[in-house]
């Protein structure tokens, strides 16, 4: 039976049918957009944090998932979805702490990731990687959003710190970075 009512084939082709892709809403439209557009972007600030090239794949594919119906509402996507899987990453990292019993408590240094010689990085981008992973979290969270162009008080605004703690952090992480480029660095 047809939505009208009657049975059978409709008698003619409606003509004035329009698209089905010129239906799209136009919020999908502008998040497979910002999603094509950042998608790179935010796998490479995932790795920043510490993650591996498979988890940050996955950080940012859920952190996606997640804003995607809320997308019309949210103000600053850029924002809101590097906040989203810098929570994600270190709540990971808590599970993933607590999975092994340790008489003292580290501060968490990224591992490696032998996955990353699958990706082709230019020396530099390979570098920075390599130091920015040595940093501890804090320094490597705050470095990440810096190198992603934000500023400490947006950054502390972000993360609920205060802006002195981004600053002195942000220092911290300068000054080890470059203690690394004088010492030669992890692959100079």
């Amino acid at each position: 039976m047809r939505p009208d009512g009657r049975s059978g084939a409709p008698s003619t082709i409606d003509t004035n049918a329009s698209d089905p892709l010129e239906e799209l809403d136009s919020d999908l439209l502008d998040f497979a957009e910002w999603y094509q557009n950042n998608l790179g972007a935010l796998v490479w600030f995932a790795m920043l944090l510490g993650a591996r090239r498979h988890e940050a794949l996955d950080l940012t594919h859920d952190a996606l998932v997640a804003a995607y119906p809320h997308w019309a509402t949210i103000a600053r996507p850029r924002a809101y979805v590097r906040a989203s899987i810098t929570r994600a990453y270190r709540h990971r990292r808590n599970i993933a702490d607590k999975e092994f019993p340790v008489d003292q408590v580290p501060d968490h240094v990224a591992r490696p990731d032998n996955a990353l010689d699958d990706i082709e990085f230019d020396d530099q981008q390979q570098r920075v990687l390599n130091m920015i992973r040595q940093l501890p979290w804090r320094q490597r969270q705050i470095m990440a959003w810096t190198l992603d162009g934000y500023a400490p008080g947006e950054i502390a605004k972000m993360l609920g710190l205060r802006g002195g703690t981004v600053r002195v952090n942000l220092l911290k992480a300068r000054n080890a970075l470059k203690n690394l480029l004088v010492e030669g660095g992890p692959h100079a």
